[in-house]
């Protein structure tokens, strides 16, 4: 599978109101660990829902790579079953492991089921540090041997993993790629583990009932404590991926940025129960939307009110969004504020929105943002949330943006710009590369 990145830049041109329908995909986030579950048995599994992204490919390539045999139906619906692994015990160095920082999802999933695995350190977005310490920690607990050599990692279990007490908080609170390798492991561990400080992210919530579904013991479920009684052996499941709640509240800040005054934007499977903390900032605000069921209808927001964010773990505002909300407070009242607690760094895009007019002011780990103007002009996408947050600039913007390296969205939202053009958005990709 060709998995060459596509370098291109998009052309945005602001002034259009957009109204319309638009549908949220499956969860990116979820998909990842639900993926890497299906290593822990040698039965079939069946996934549906996961979102056609660049990143997604790349799982399922090194997913092949391992030896598990992938078929997809006419219905999106994916058939993996690992039955027999490779023997050569270890992600084979692609190249793919560094693209995409879903693939520390395989450390705990192989370490379970085959007892050893070596693999490079992941890759993903450029925004701050994002270590793997929290997970050798954890997987140290429940009796892997670990080495770490310059750029990868060797874990070895030749006696099988034990459930051990493991405290997982660190500086931006319980990791989530750490909770969900370590609940995979465990899953197949001799004994009980405790998992204290556990993340309590949907998607690791939605993992943890994939396991259930898989034979797992898994108690506590949405918690910071997670309790697991190891299991012998695991089965196959079907599952379903949840709507992306970052997609969904992108869609959201973009239609109150961006939408119709009179005639609303539909937002098909809006995922409100993980979304609460948007909805609660947008309300203060003093936005206003009809939501009947996962079916949201919202219009452009006018007159809104200032308000000051705080990016912090699930159920608190996430740290995905905290870009696209800072080109909302743009367009409102002055005196608004974000503070990001996780990625205290994620902060690369304002250079390119004071490049468009933005009149903002950052401080450690912050920043205010003024009621501004925004112009078209020529500016570079950081990562794939940031990217977002440049095209919802350009649309609310005067005249054209241009927006370089906007290849980053491929990455993360699926057919993005295409669901943009059938609210009536106005934007252009030209292929810098081929």
């Amino acid at each position: 599978m060709d998995h060459q990145i596509r370098c291109f830049e998009a052309h945005v041109y602001g002034g259009n109101d957009l109204k319309g329908v638009i549908t949220t995909s499956g969860s990116k986030n979820a998909s990842f660990p639900i993926l890497a579950a299906s290593l822990l048995t040698e039965e079939p599994c069946f996934v549906k829902g996961v979102p056609q992204l660049r990143d997604m490919e790349i799982m399922l390539s090194l997913l092949e790579l391992l030896g598990t045999d992938i078929q997809r139906s006419e219905e999106g619906i994916l058939r993996l079953q690992s039955a027999s692994l490779q023997e050569e015990k270890k992600v084979p160095d692609s190249g793919l492991i560094q693209k995409i920082r879903g693939s520390i999802y395989l450390l705990g999933a192989l370490l379970a089921r085959q007892r050893y695995v070596e693999m490079t350190f992941p890759g993903g977005c450029s925004i701050g540090a994002r270590p793997i310490d929290l997970h050798i920690r954890g997987l140290e607990a429940l009796g892997a041997r670990v080495e770490v050599q310059k750029n990868k990692v060797i874990m070895s279990a030749p006696q099988g993993l034990r459930g051990a007490t493991i405290f997982l908080g660190g500086p931006a609170g319980g990791s989530v790629t750490g909770t969900a390798d370590i609940v995979m492991s465990a899953a197949l561990a001799k004994g009980q583990t405790r998992i204290e400080y556990a993340a309590c992210e949907p998607e690791v919530v939605e993992l943890c009932q994939v396991l259930v579904l898989m034979g797992a013991h898994i108690e506590g479920i949405g918690s910071p404590i997670l309790e697991i009684e190891g299991v012998d052996t695991l089965k196959g499941f079907s599952h379903t991926i949840s709507a992306d709640r970052i997609e969904a509240g992108t869609w959201m800040l973009m239609a109150l940025c961006a939408g119709h005054s009179s005639h609303p934007i539909v937002i098909e499977h809006f995922p409100k129960k993980s979304l609460g903390a948007l909805l609660f900032t947008l309300n203060e605000m003093g936005a206003s939307w009809d939501l009947s069921g996962d079916c949201m209808q919202i219009k452009g927001g006018q007159n809104l009110k200032a308000a000051i964010v705080h990016a912090l773990p699930y159920p608190g505002f996430p740290t995905d969004l905290q870009a696209p909300m800072a080109v909302l407070m743009t367009l409102v009242q002055d005196g608004s504020e974000i503070h990001d607690h996780i990625y205290p760094q994620r902060f690369l895009y304002v250079r390119e929105l004071e490049r468009m007019g933005a009149h903002l002011e950052t401080f450690p780990s912050g920043l205010k943002v003024h009621r501004s103007q925004l112009r078209g002009t020529k500016i570079q996408a950081t990562d794939l949330r940031a990217s977002a947050a440049l095209y919802m600039a350009g649309l609310t913007a005067e005249g054209v943006t241009q927006i370089t390296e906007a290849e980053h969205i491929d990455r993360g939202y699926e057919c993005f710009e295409e669901k943009l053009r059938h609210l009536g958005a106005r934007i252009e990709r030209k292929v810098i590369d081929s």
